[in-house]
């Protein structure tokens, strides 16, 4: 019988690890996986600069300073999620760019 591959994706949200488990639905903390102490620290960052677009004291003063911030975040969710590849090559990856509808595979062409 055929296992199937474990899915993981790189999705930002509200003070949530930016990891989650398709396979098994969970958010995972980075720093329980095999994967170099860089990269850890990278991932954490993304969650916090994520984190701070959203003013816990007024919900209603949420979302990037500007348009370059916010594809600048997403462009290195890209830069992540490759990363990830390299150092768990057996979990097929999948990134939650919200500049896209879709769960994404692959880069579009367009950005």
């Amino acid at each position: 019988m055929h296992n199937a591959k474990r899915k993981m994706k790189l999705q930002s949200d509200y003070q949530c690890w930016c990891l989650w488990d398709m396979t098994e639905p969970d958010n995972v903390d980075p720093d329980t996986l095999p994967i170099s102490n860089i990269l850890k620290a990278r991932l954490h960052l993304w969650e916090e600069t994520f984190d701070k677009t959203l003013d816990l004291a007024d919900h209603s003063n949420i979302g990037f300073n500007d348009e370059q911030e916010y594809h600048l975040f997403y462009e290195e969710g890209w830069e992540l999620l490759n990363l990830l590849r390299m150092e768990l090559p057996d979990i097929e990856w999948w990134y939650c760019d919200r500049r896209y509808v879709e769960l994404l595979r692959e880069k579009p062409s367009s950005v």
